[in-house]
């Protein structure tokens, strides 16, 4: 499924640059891809990745008074949902591609097909991961990246969807890797630490980040575990949402 951290401030022992969490201090570099193979079914998505970029204060001793640091990422597949219903392209096909796109297929683009909605006007930009250094959280960054990804990327009358899982959880509970993306670390499964504890502190952790989202307009998309907004309507405030 795709992955989205939850909000964490920084750990006391991660330096924090000068002027680090000023938006001013920060730019998204964007690239797109789409594959030759995309054209047998109608160009009907394109990847889409950005590099949170930090300016941070050069050391003195060169020309340069600024240092770009990449501090965070997003990933994002954009599916011409518009364009799909007008040329009749196959949409299981096109979602088919990759495991989350089909798993987004069936619990929510399915659905759609049954009759006109909102989402169907214009594309659907699904979320698919998004990281932000350990020194850099705490900031609203992650929402800067999905917001500008929304207003710079997506097309009109067009929706973003993402499905939030904690990070920390991922490597753990998907993979049985030691890393938790500079969160702290998950309880354990073992004799201290019971697995109901854990499932408390997961339940704790995507509580969270589902509040994060809803700071830029997300809701619970019907009955399944994905968030959703439609840029045909007003978003609340990027700039109160990375104060709250």
């Amino acid at each position: 499924s795709p992955a989205v951290p939850s909000p964490a401030v920084p750990s006391p022992a991660v330096p924090s640059p000068e002027g680090v969490g000023d938006l001013d201090r920060y730019s998204i570099e964007w690239s797109m891809r789409t594959d030759g193979a995309e054209f047998n079914l109608g160009v009907a998505s394109t990847k889409l990745t950005g590099r949170l970029v930090f300016s941070g204060d050069g050391d003195g001793d060169g020309d340069d008074e600024t240092v770009e640091t990449q501090v965070g990422s997003i990933a994002a597949t954009q599916y011409r949902m518009h364009h799909m219903g007008n040329t009749g392209v196959n949409k299981l096909r096109v979602f088919d591609e990759t495991q989350e796109g089909l798993e987004l297929y069936e619990e929510v683009v399915k659905g759609w097909d049954d009759g006109c909605v909102e989402e169907m006007q214009g594309d659907l930009q699904v979320i698919n991961r998004m990281v932000v250094d350990p020194a850099h959280r705490g900031h609203g960054l992650g929402l800067f990246m999905i917001e500008a990804a929304d207003i710079v990327v997506n097309g009109y009358m067009s929706a973003q969807i993402l499905k939030p899982y904690p990070l920390q959880f991922e490597g753990h509970i998907r993979y049985g890797s030691s890393s938790s993306y500079g969160f702290p670390e998950p309880p354990g499964k073992n004799e201290m630490s019971p697995h109901s504890t854990r499932e408390a502190a997961f339940a704790n952790a995507q509580a969270k980040i589902r509040a994060y989202y809803t700071k830029l307009g997300f809701e619970i998309h019907d009955s399944t575990e994905y968030m959703l907004r439609w840029n045909g309507c007003q978003h609340p405030s990027l700039d109160k949402a990375m104060r709250k």
